[in-house]
């Protein structure tokens, strides 16, 4: 019995959302036997951008701010994905200081400077939902 294995990648098909589809055939007669789990780089694929948080011991806005992040992981689950990378100033001067700001906490997204200084709960929030567009 002779079986052929063949992977169609449906790009251009806006039903399979850029999902590998997985054809076997056996013989004359064609199934669709797994459609993979995966997503192929391409249009249409979502990638969430990078934050990067700057923060100094002892620094009450910076509490203020982690704060607001916690009680929004609370508030929304999909934040909880986010690729936040915290940096604290004092523990890593060298990183810190390829960065340009002055106070903190700073944020970049995507290696541009979003808000620096006193936070609000709402600019934390935008920063998030920027982060997922």
């Amino acid at each position: 019995m002779l079986i052929h294995y063949s992977i169609i990648y449906a790009v251009n098909f806006r039903g399979f959302k850029n999902n590998a589809v997985l054809f076997v055939s056996i013989g004359l007669f064609p199934f669709i036997m797994v459609k993979l789990l995966f997503e192929i780089p391409g249009e249409g694929v979502k990638r969430m951008k990078k934050i990067k948080m700057f923060v100094m011991t002892g620094c009450p806005h910076c509490t203020n701010a982690r704060r607001f992040m916690e009680e929004l992981f609370e508030e929304n689950s999909e934040y909880r994905k986010l690729d936040i990378e915290v940096i604290n100033e004092t523990d890593e001067p060298e990183l810190a200081n390829q960065y340009d700001y002055y106070y903190v906490p700073t944020y970049y997204l995507d290696g541009v400077k979003f808000h620096e200084g006193v936070p609000k709960k709402k600019m934390v929030e935008e920063l998030f939902k920027s982060a997922i567009k």
